[in-house]
């Protein structure tokens, strides 16, 4: 695999590659590439993904989530063992210590996690909920405690956007617009001018099926008059798989559910609720308008009524949302959006190598990335590595195979050829012949490669 792709969503990360042939390579960490951004501290062990989500949202043990919020950008230290670890470090902890062996032993055949970041090519790029400041802070991370500073990328999310409609025809150059999108069940508006962000307004909660929201308000209230004291919007986080297996169950008509979270601040108590209590709740049409309303007025506040919409994720890109705006221009994602996009972001990131090549440094040779392994991910059986039509100056790193050397040139011998062996003296040819000339240059090596610059 060439290159790693590192991409940001608001309560995981995914990790990705792409093969010689275009197609992405999901790079599974133990058995997702999938990762869930929530830790699980247990003595001096780390956890990083599924598991340590599953704790947190049972409030079990040393576990830690909302990583945007309490994590990120966090100048908070927790304990580990004996040592004291800054909480902003437990992504980079994570990294070197679960995550990299993992894939190494899937990936790179066993290869140093040291050698993976020093020579490992990564793009990283991040869903636009997240601030500029919190991603300037991950990214300087990962470049400073994590892989080796030539080698990392960060491609700005809305820039490459941009270029990808742009492509596709369905935004002209540097055209004003106003993206819609839902992120952590909240909804987002954004003002994009000359592919920068120059506003953005957050709906909280408003992101989400409005039935789920209705249900997920109904949850709230209960948990309140409970005596609960915990925020709405924590509460809101903690129950979200609550509402939904709530919203499954009411075609039953009669629900009962257990709510049993120490995080929701009360003891576990046990939910009984009627579909036709919810009914009016969920059939609803003040929700949209609300949402409609609140859209619009972003647009007539940053003076682009009549500028396109774009929407953005899959809670937004949804026909209800499509009707309610048919008399402005809209643009939903395009087919196979997801996969399309991160294709996109290698390619962009073999473009930023072509047009900006590396310098060298220290006087040396630019840094070069040795070649890695070449087996696919578990589900596709290994491809037999490709030949390189030039050796490396530098040998690879690992377990995989120093390239072969090319064969060296039969020699031919040099200055004028070698008197005979002695023997008998032969009859004296008749008068002497003048002396030869000045003798000429010994040959070259026929065939000899050129040599390395």
């Amino acid at each position: 695999m060439s290159k790693i792709l590192i991409f940001f969503r608001h309560d995981h990360f995914e990790i990705w590659s792409i093969d010689a042939n275009n197609r992405l390579i999901p790079l599974d960490f133990l058995d997702s590439n999938i990762v869930p951004l929530y830790f699980l501290i247990s003595g001096t062990d780390i956890s990083i993904g599924k598991f340590a989500k599953e704790q947190y949202e049972k409030g079990i043990g040393e576990s830690l989530g909302q990583f945007w919020d309490q994590i990120a950008t966090s100048n908070e230290k927790i304990i580990r063992g004996a040592s004291i670890l800054p909480k902003r470090e437990l992504l980079a902890t994570a990294f070197i210590e679960v995550l990299l062996p993992d894939l190494s032993r899937n990936y790179f055949h066993n290869k140093s996690v040291e050698s993976i970041l020093q020579s490992q090519q990564v793009i990283v790029c991040f869903e636009p909920f997240c601030s500029e400041e919190k991603e300037k802070e991950i990214f300087e991370l990962f470049k400073g405690k994590l892989f080796n500073s030539p080698n990392i990328v960060h491609l700005d999310f809305w820039n490459a956007l941009f270029t990808f409609y742009n492509s596709k025809a369905l935004l002209n150059a540097d055209e004003k617009y106003v993206a819609v999108a839902s992120y952590n069940s909240d909804l987002y508006c954004f003002l994009i001018e000359e592919r920068i962000q120059k506003d953005r307004y957050i709906l909280e909660g408003k992101g989400i099926d409005p039935r789920l929201n209705a249900i997920s308000d109904f949850c709230i209230e209960k948990i309140k008059a409970r005596g609960s004291l915990v925020d709405s919007k924590e509460i809101r986080a903690y129950i979200k798989k609550d509402v939904s297996i709530i919203l499954e169950s009411l075609s039953n008509g009669l629900v009962e559910h257990v709510f049993n979270n120490p995080r929701l601040g009360v003891a576990k108590f046990t939910f009984i609720i009627h579909q036709s209590l919810l009914s009016l709740r969920l059939d609803n049409p003040s929700e949209f308008l609300f949402l409609e309303t609140e859209i619009l007025s972003f647009r007539k506040r940053n003076n682009c009524e009549n500028t396109k919409l774009v929407f953005l994720t899959s809670s937004i890109n949804q026909p209800i949302f499509f009707k309610r705006f048919e008399s402005v221009g809209t643009i939903g994602e395009p087919k196979n959006f997801n996969d399309d996009f991160k294709i996109f972001l290698f390619n962009q990131f073999e473009s930023l190598l072509k047009s900006e090549p590396q310098k060298p440094t220290g006087g040396s040779t630019p840094p070069t990335r040795p070649p890695i392994p070449t087996s696919g991910p578990k589900s596709e059986p290994a491809k037999p590595p490709s030949v390189q039509p030039t050796p490396k100056k530098t040998p690879p790193s690992g377990p995989s195979q120093l390239p072969s050397r090319p064969a060296s040139p039969p020699k031919t011998p040099q200055g004028p050829p070698k008197p005979p062996p002695p023997g008998p003296p032969k009859p004296a040819p008749g008068p002497p012949k003048p002396p030869p000339g000045p003798p000429k240059a010994p040959p070259g090596l026929p065939n000899t490669p050129p040599k390395k610059p």
